[in-house]
Order: C-alpha cells, then sequence, then structure tokens
C-alpha cells in the first residue's frame, strides 16, 4: 500500500484520481496480469494508462535553493553549460546545466528556491551529478517553499577550518577583527580587473572596456579555529564590520577565503 501511495502523491496533481479509484484500477490490472509484480510496477503500469508522463516517478522532481553558481563554460559538442549547487534540508547535490535557455535561465537564481523535473543521474568524480538536460524543466518556486538557505543544513559548515580542505561554497560563521578597503577597475561584463595597455583599460575576457570602479573588502576574520584572510567583492553592507559577527557564503581559494555573500550581521557584545 504505501508503494501505491507514493506513486499517487506523484502523479495526483497530474490526473484527477482519488487514492482509493487508483487503487481499484490497480487491482483490476492486476486481475489480468500473466506475470507477477510489485504494487510499484502495476502503479506505474496504471498511471501511464492514465496518460501521466512516468518519468518523475522514476526520477521525482528535486526540489532545492540554488547555493551557488559556476561561471559558463562551453563544450564542443553541447553548447553552453554551467555547473552548480542545490541544497534542501536532506541534500547537497552537484548540478550541471546544459543549453542556452537553461544556463541563462539560472544566472539570478542564487539562494532561489527551484525545482528540477526529468533530469539524468549520471556517475561524477566518485560520486553522482544532476544533469539538466534539454528536456529537463527548471521552475522557480516561492520563497516559502524552503526554509532560508542559512538554516539548510547541508549548505553549512560549523566552523572556518572545516570547508578548508571542501570544494565548494559554504555558509559559515565568524567575527571580523580588522577591514581594509581599497578600490581598482574591473570589467563591467564579468568584473574580472583590468590591465592598462595602450592608453586603453583592458580585460583578458572581453577585450577593451570602459572600466568600472569596484570595491574590494579585506579582513581578518576569526572563530574558534583560528584567524583567516579574507577578501570580499560584494556589495558594500553599508556599516563598519569590525568587532561584529557575521554569517556568509564563502570558500578558500589557496589559504585565502573568499567570501561572496554576507547574510547576517550581529554585535559580538551585549
Amino acid at each position: 500500500m504505501k508503494e501505491i501511495e507514493e506513486v499517487w502523491e506523484i502523479i495526483r496533481d497530474k490526473v484527477d484520481i482519488s487514492l482509493e479509484d487508483f487503487i481499484n484500477e490497480i487491482n483490476k490490472v492486476k486481475s489480468r496480469l500473466k506475470v507477477k509484480l510489485s504494487d510499484r510496477a502495476v502503479a506505474i503500469i496504471v498511471a501511464r494508462k492514465l496518460g501521466v508522463d512516468v518519468t518523475d516517478i522514476f526520477t521525482p522532481p528535486v526540489i532545492g535553493r540554488v547555493l551557488e553558481l559556476g561561471i559558463v563554460k562551453r563544450s564542443e559538442t553541447r553548447g553552453p553549460y554551467r555547473l552548480f549547487t542545490l541544497v534542501n534540508e536532506k541534500i547537497r547535490q552537484l548540478c550541471v546545466a546544459f543549453g542556452r535557455e537553461h544556463v541563462e535561465w539560472l544566472k539570478d537564481k542564487e539562494d532561489k528556491a527551484i525545482k528540477i523535473s526529468k533530469y539524468v543521474m549520471a556517475p561524477f568524480g566518485g560520486g553522482k551529478i544532476l544533469r539538466v538536460t534539454e528536456k529537463s524543466i527548471m521552475e522557480e518556486l516561492p520563497d516559502d517553499a524552503l526554509p532560508p538557505i542559512v538554516s539548510l543544513q547541508p549548505a553549512l559548515s560549523p566552523t572556518i577550518a572545516g570547508i578548508k580542505d571542501k570544494r565548494g561554497s559554504w555558509i559559515v560563521s565568524g567575527v571580523i577583527l580588522m577591514e581594509d578597503i581599497s578600490e581598482f577597475f574591473s570589467c563591467p561584463q564579468c568584473r574580472r580587473s583590468l590591465e592598462f595597455i595602450d592608453n586603453d583599460w583592458v580585460c583578458p575576457v572581453h577585450g577593451v572596456v570602459e572600466p568600472e570602479t569596484r570595491r574590494v573588502f579585506r579582513y581578518q576574520i576569526a572563530d574558534e579555529t583560528g584567524i583567516y584572510s579574507a577578501v570580499y567583492y560584494g556589495e558594500p553592507v553599508g556599516e563598519e564590520l569590525t568587532n561584529r559577527a557575521i554569517k556568509f557564503k564563502a570558500s578558500f581559494k589557496g589559504d585565502e577565503l573568499v567570501i561572496f555573500k554576507i547574510y547576517e550581521i550581529t554585535p559580538i557584545e551585549a
């Protein structure tokens, strides 16, 4: 019965049938079968007879928040693609999206709740990667579909030291002991730093560009495991951070902690 209910839960928004009627249809099919099958297998046969695409039964839709987005790359055979990481209350899943439409759709989805259907799971680096193909469907969900990303355990690390040897971005907390702010010229398209060549500002990717001025924030940040050098290229937070505790998204690049986003700022003393 549990297997039947699980299949019904997946198809109930695609076809107008009650659980009782679904069970009755399964029993009818069972009575005509010449072979023995599990309840789940018969439920799938009935779902297909009802006109349901059974793909979602074999690979149920995944719901999560986009923890991080990789840069857009290009494959000679499949065109543009982009790695990204999805997290929810239970999983942290590395994903890759293929195709211009999917790649473009993802560009402003960091921290957003999304749903992915009709994907493919493939072996990757000793684990598995979720592949978003041309047939896959991605959709943005209301923000209240999941808890805030700072509450999703698979995205969190209890200490800064804990992310040093891990791949990808993690949400962690620390206290700013020192802050230094400087400015530099960057590319308005990709935000890379520029070189001044023959009276022009040149981006290594986009060539000659009109520069924009960006701030870089350098910190000494501490937690119970030590003191770390950190850099932050994001938007100014609007207040002095020295002697403040922050919750932030970051990863290590060598020995330097690169902060991508600051979520919370709190005083360290009452």
